[in-house]
Formats: C-alpha cells, sequence, structure tokens
C-alpha cells in the first residue's frame, strides 16, 4: 500500500451516504480533474514531467483551462467515479484497478505520487463541496482511493504472461464451449442472475416476469446471450495479441454506457462464466486454465470500463499521422537532432 493510504474501500453505510451526496455535487469532472492536477503540480513541481501535458509552460489557473488537462482530469476522476457507483461491492473493480496499473508501468509513477494526487484531490474536494464536505465523507474517500491505490499497485509491480500451452488450452476450452455457444451463453447469463437476483432489472431485455428456467427458451434472452458471447470470441482466438483488439473492446464499453448498465455487472459476468466453463469441461477445467480464462477476461473487462469512462486509443493511422507531424517538425526546425525518443511512446 503507498505510504500514508489506508483503508479497505469497505464503508460504514453513514460514509456511503455522504459520499454519494458529496460526489454527486461535482457537475464537471474534467474542470474538477483539471483543478485537481493543477493543485498536485502547484505543490509538487517535481511531479509535472510525468503527465502528457507537463511540458506546457502554464501557470494553476492556466492548467485549468488547457484542454489536455482537461482532457486527461476527465479520465482520472471518471474512472475514480466507478468505484463511487458500485459502493456495495467495489471489489468487483479490482481488475479494473489492476490493469489500470499495467498501463501506467511506462510513466514511471511512484508509490508516494498517489498519496501526492489524494493530497490534492482532497484539497480541492474541501474548497469546492464547503458543508458536503464532512469527515465521514473525506474518510470515505481515502478508504476508497486506498483501494484503487492497492490494486493498481498489483498492476505496477507486472502484467502477467500466457505460454504456449495456456494458449493453446484456452483455445480448446473456447472451441468446446462455442458449439452451443447460445446455450452456454445462456447459461452463464442464468448463473449471474441466480448470483445476484437483486440485479436482474439492470439488463434491459431480461424479462421480469419469467422464471430462470423460462428465460433459458426466451428468444429475446437467447439472442443477447449471442450478441455478447460472440464478442469474447476475438479474444480467445487472438490470445498471442490482445492488446490488437483494445479498440474493439472500448467500443463496446463507450455502447454499454449509454444502456446504463452498472460496470459491475461485466465484473460479475466473469464468474458466471467460470461457473459454465467448469460445468461444461469438468476435469479438464484446470488451474492454469481458470488462470488464463481470469487473464482475458482482465483485459476484455478493463478496456470496456475505459471505453464506459470515455478513454480515447489512437488508432495506426492516428500514430503514423502524429509521427509524420513529429518528422517534419524536427526536419524543418531541429536539423540534427534525434527525435525517436518523442515518437517511442507512440
Amino acid at each position: 500500500m503507498a505510504s500514508g493510504l489506508k483503508g479497505s474501500g469497505d464503508l460504514k453505510k453513514s460514509e456511503k451516504a455522504e459520499v454519494r451526496a458529496g460526489w454527486a455535487a461535482i457537475s464537471d469532472l474534467g474542470n474538477f480533474g483539471a483543478k485537481v492536477f493543477a493543485k498536485l503540480v502547484t505543490m509538487h513541481p517535481e511531479i509535472r514531467s510525468k503527465f502528457p501535458w507537463g511540458s506546457k509552460h502554464l501557470g494553476a489557473a492556466e492548467l485549468i483551462e488547457d484542454t489536455d488537462v482537461r482532457t486527461h482530469g476527465d479520465q482520472v476522476i471518471r474512472a475514480f467515479s466507478l468505484i463511487i457507483g458500485d459502493l456495495d461491492d467495489i471489489t468487483a473493480l479490482s481488475d479494473y484497478y489492476y490493469k489500470l496499473g499495467l498501463d501506467h508501468i511506462v510513466r514511471d509513477i511512484e508509490p508516494e505520487d498517489f498519496q501526492k494526487l489524494l493530497d490534492a484531490m482532497l484539497f480541492v474536494l474541501k474548497e469546492e463541496l464547503g458543508d458536503l464536505y464532512t469527515k465521514n465523507f473525506k474518510t470515505g474517500i481515502e478508504s476508497l482511493y486506498s483501494f484503487t491505490v492497492v490494486n493498481m499497485n498489483r498492476g505496477l509491480h507486472g502484467e502477467k504472461h500466457l505460454s504456449k500451452a495456456e494458449r493453446k488450452e484456452a483455445e480448446n476450452a473456447w472451441m468446446t464451449f462455442e458449439v452451443n455457444l447460445v446455450d452456454n451463453g445462456v447459461d452463464a447469463f442464468i448463473n449471474l442472475i441466480s448470483d445476484h437476483p437483486n440485479r436482474k432489472d439492470v439488463f434491459p431485455w431480461v424479462k421480469a416476469d419469467l422464471s430462470l428456467e423460462a428465460l433459458r427458451t426466451d428468444p429475446e434472452f437467447k439472442s443477447h446471450a449471442k450478441i455478447v458471447f460472440s464478442a469474447l470470441k476475438p479474444a480467445f482466438m487472438n490470445l498471442d495479441d490482445l492488446p490488437s483488439l483494445s479498440n474493439f473492446y472500448l467500443d463496446i464499453g463507450k455502447q454499454l454506457e449509454h444502456m446504463n448498465i452498472p460496470p459491475v455487472m461485466i465484473s460479475y459476468l466473469s464468474d458466471a462464466c467460470k461457473k459454465t466453463f467448469h460445468k461444461l469441461l469438468g476435469q479438464d477445467y484446470t488451474d492454469s486454465l481458470a488462470y488464463t480464462f481470469e487473464y482475458v477476461y482482465d483485459f476484455i473487462s478493463s478496456r470496456i470500463f475505459e471505453g464506459i469512462s470515455g478513454l480515447q486509443i489512437l488508432t495506426e493511422q492516428h500514430k503514423k499521422s502524429i509521427k509524420s507531424a513529429f518528422e517534419h517538425f524536427f526536419s524543418e526546425n531541429l536539423a540534427g537532432c534525434d527525435n525517436r525518443s518523442f515518437v517511442l511512446y507512440l
């Protein structure tokens, strides 16, 4: 755990209520995030170079109005907002924050940087919220933030990798599942609803008046099961190059944003799927297969969460255009300088 951070994210009822009330008062996440980052680099100027906009020679007031800072602020605060949207079951988001940690390895983020960001965020929250900034609100935010940091640090300490044997085992398992994709997909969704009956109404295509057995044969239920589980196939068929599917799952997340399906349901579906795979494969459902499934589902769900959060990923064409622009700039203005360090990050 980062120095100074404490709390498991398991909040008292009073903390949950006051965190929800206080956070709801933040109407513009981008503006709020920009204020937090402006305060952060004012308090700790040495950290400024770790951010993509850090080289801009802007004061605090200018940073708050800068488009790049506001966009970054919106992405960061929106990612934290996910946990506030599911205070009753935050553990389902642990894999999402783990993957977020992986994505920050290249930025050279240190454990103490998280405490600095928390201090800046609390400072701005106190200024913005007035009477809503209560003791319960503060301790609740600290505990939730600590939960996200613990899981991000897991990611910062390294990524999992699949062996050739693990990839082959997972491909074979998927092909077995795919033989009866619709029925197996329906079974996974039945597991999900059975495990979380109070969440049944979050899916607009689940008819509340039908029993679980009746849902198994419901045409609309089966149709959506087919759509959802067909979307998993590309990942299991491209286990040696999952990053190439980032935009595919990011776009799915963007579509889900408008359906108002709680992100936690995506995490719940992981356990529901494992039950179906286990029932389907029997003794062939090995520990290594369970490990691989978690790895693949972690990738898929993290990209979907990012899509829901509004994250944008550069296309190859965008990357080529940016690299070309940098090369042209250097050839025209800084002849003889090495521009590789600038384009490497693309």
